[in-house]
């Protein structure tokens, strides 16, 4: 039985044109999105390796979880003590922070 590809229907009506149209738009832009994923893990990759820090080797830690650790703060006014950079980056065991014991994983957010 032979495979009949989508582009082998011609859209007859305007919304058979319109699904096309936006098929094939949300393609460019998954494509592209792609494109840019690949780009922004090489550019993280390069900077984490000129960083010299060996943090990444260990087990579990990806180069954009270690990049996110090594980044910028940012404004760091929020910051009532050191204690609470962890929690501001989004790097904060939620388990173990604050009188409450909670059983969470750590969020990938940055709460800022």
């Amino acid at each position: 039985m032979r495979r009949v590809a989508h582009r082998d229907f011609a859209p007859v009506t305007a919304v058979e044109h319109e699904r096309r149209a936006w098929r094939e738009s949300s393609l460019a832009d998954v494509r592209r999105l792609d494109r840019d994923l690949t780009i922004n893990r090489k550019r993280v990759r390069r900077a984490v390796a000129a960083s010299g820090t060996r943090c990444h080797r260990s087990s579990g830690i990806s180069d954009v979880l270690t990049a996110k650790i090594l980044g910028p703060p940012g404004n760091i006014t929020p910051l009532r003590n050191r204690g609470t950079t962890p929690s501001y980056t989004g790097t904060a065991d939620r388990s173990l922070s604050g009188d409450i014991r909670r059983h969470r994983c750590v969020d990938s957010g940055i709460a800022r």
